[in-house]
């Protein structure tokens, strides 16, 4: 029992480091001029409220970085009945593969509270998931912006003008040739040391994946024994089958993260056929910190917040893998 608790302690302690280290690091270069609040799901997923066109009512979308085009649910007739004009077909590329779907013309509008970002496209296509659709990362590449976990809520900044107090916290971004952005991390697979490139999808629930060329180049396929099986559905009809695993240590810039559950994409098509990264980060991960985006300047930063170390991976909570470790990045105050 005193074992527990003073491991209890242990936990708060941490908790109450991480957050003033949040506080700490995050510095605004200016006031932001739109803040949007949030809902979050226990996978991690961002849900806001977005009006479209004319039309004053909010409807529930989902911020997928993970995804460079606006979506509407066609099973949403609230958000279908606010777009304007018509509609024509295009082959757009998913999670697992491509098809022909619907988009409107870049002449839409799309509201985020005060905020409104026009000429924008939306992709017709419909989800299992009960939202009215999705705000892809495209309509965001025009201001930087602040995803807070603590106050649940993303701070809109004039671009180029979003600052942290820690400068060594950005990370370069990279857009690949599907247009998605991507960043490199350090990591541990089967004790070997590795250095890659990987999508960092906020509308993924999952914790990391690996893609199949990367798989299979590397020859990690049988490396390790699968605990489990996953299945993961796209934007488009079909499903992929995911092995999942474990990666010994991750690194998000100076903060190492160990046993991290992962899967093995093995899917034939869509994203994860392609070879422009190793594989994907979740928001299932990622949801562990608070991030400054700056497109313009082509960086992201991560800083740890209260879910680091309280919030289990959901598809390992019966593993209890959830250390962390915090290696000091150099210069904090």
């Amino acid at each position: 029992m005193t074992f527990l608790f003073d491991s209890f302690l242990y936990r708060i302690k941490i908790l109450a480091v991480l957050f003033s280290l949040t506080l700490s690091l995050f510095a605004r270069g200016s006031e932001p001029f739109d803040t949007i609040p949030f809902e979050i799901s226990p996978g991690g997923k961002i849900y806001i409220d977005v009006c479209i066109n004319q039309d004053t009512v909010p409807l529930r979308f989902m911020l997928d970085t993970g995804s460079s085009d606006n979506v509407v649910n066609t099973r949403s007739e609230r958000a279908l009945k606010a777009l304007r004009g018509g509609v024509k077909e295009a082959l757009t590329v998913g999670a697992t593969g491509e098809s022909q779907t619907r988009v409107t013309d870049f002449d839409q509008s799309l509201f985020l509270d005060s905020t409104e970002f026009s000429g924008v496209r939306f992709v017709l296509i419909p989800l299992d998931e009960e939202i009215d659709g999705i705000v892809g990362w495209n309509t965001l590449t025009g201001a930087d912006f602040f995803i807070d976990f603590d106050s649940q809520n993303i701070f809109l900044y004039s671009s180029g003008e979003l600052e942290i107090k820690d400068e060594t916290l950005w990370r370069p971004i990279q857009f690949m040739p599907n247009g998605l952005a991507a960043v490199k991390l350090d990591f541990v697979w089967c004790g070997q040391k590795k250095q890659e490139w990987f999508f960092l999808d906020s509308g993924s629930d999952r914790v990391m994946d690996f893609f199949t060329p990367y798989l299979e180049s590397n020859k990690m396929v049988t490396d390790q024994k699968s605990w489990g099986k996953s299945r993961i559905a796209g934007l488009e009809p079909g499903k992929g089958v995911i092995n999942e695993v474990m990666v010994d240590e991750l690194a998000i810039g100076p903060y190492t993260l160990f046993q991290i559950p992962a899967g093995l994409n093995l899917s034939a098509s869509g994203i994860a056929a392609t070879d422009y990264t190793a594989g994907t980060l979740g928001n299932n991960l990622m949801q562990r910190f608070n991030q400054a985006w700056s497109f313009v300047n082509r960086k992201v930063a991560f800083i740890p917040n209260r879910r680091l170390y309280s919030t289990p991976y959901a598809v390992t909570q019966a593993l209890g893998a959830n250390r962390v470790t915090l290696r000091s990045s150099g210069n904090q105050k």
